[in-house]
Order: structure tokens, then C-alpha cells, then sequence
């Protein structure tokens, strides 16, 4: 039997999901960053199937829910990967004054579907001039419901 068949043949019967890949709307918690810092949301697309692209659109929100610049939208083909950032020089804060925000993901499943289940995103923020990470942060996939 081919190696490929097989292998997509136990991935249609034995999936596995990482308890961070994408579904639907997705929300990062809050990250407060200063000027000097980025705040970087990092996605990858680790489907094996060379058909399964997953189109999606990334947002930056502040602690109100009220969107900061404008969002943007990527196709990400299998094997790919992409990042979308914001600046915290581009928010005009005051010296030492922290601006909470969060990363916001929406996923088109009518396009993607199956691929969009293979996509991994991660929060990060690092300093504008060591490139240094300063926090790294995986998406939240479960909401909280006491």
C-alpha cells in the first residue's frame, strides 16, 4: 500500500487535534505592551494535504473589544506559515503608559474547513530593538464557564 494513502487513511480515522489549533473565532487574552515593544500574532498552517488551505482574518482589539488599525486576511496554503503585528510605537502612548490589547483570529471554515483544523496560533510580543520575546502566548480555545 502506498505510505501516503495509508497515512491519510489513519488521519481520517484517528484524528488528532492540538489543544491549541484553531476553531471558528478565536481570542488571545490581554497583553499590555508599551512603545518599543510588538505585539506579533504568529500562525502555521500544519496540515500534511497539499489541497487544505484555510483562509483567515487577524485583528488586534483593545481591552473594550474596539478594534486598533485595521484587520487583515491571509490564505494559508499547507506547510505555511505567517505573522501579523502591531506596533506599539504606531499607538502614540505616553511614555511608560501600557496599552492592554489582544489578538482576535476568525477562521472562514466554509473555505478551509479541514485545513483550518491544522492551524496553530501564538501571541507573542518582543522588544522593537533586541527582537527579544518578552511574552509568548498560545490562543484560547475553551472559554471559561463556571
Amino acid at each position: 500500500m502506498n505510505n501516503k494513502l495509508l497515512l491519510a487513511a489513519l488521519m481520517a480515522a484517528f484524528p488528532m487535534y492540538p489543544c491549541w489549533a484553531l476553531h471558528g473565532e478565536n481570542d488571545f487574552g490581554l497583553v499590555g505592551i508599551v512603545r518599543g515593544q510588538t505585539l506579533r500574532i504568529n500562525v502555521v498552517n500544519t496540515s500534511l494535504l497539499a489541497h487544505h488551505a484555510c483562509p483567515l482574518v487577524v485583528s488586534f482589539l483593545d481591552g473594550s473589544g474596539k478594534e486598533i488599525g485595521k484587520s487583515n486576511s491571509l490564505i494559508l496554503e499547507f506547510g505555511q506559515a505567517g505573522h501579523f503585528d502591531l506596533n506599539g510605537d504606531s499607538l502614540e502612548l505616553a511614555r511608560g503608559e501600557r496599552k492592554q490589547i489582544r489578538g482576535h483570529i476568525s477562521l472562514s471554515l466554509r473555505g478551509g474547513g479541514y485545513a483550518c483544523r491544522h492551524v496553530i496560533a501564538t501571541e507573542e510580543v518582543f522588544n522593537n530593538e533586541t527582537g527579544q520575546t518578552v511574552i509568548l502566548n498560545p490562543v484560547l480555545t475553551e472559554r471559561f464557564s463556571p
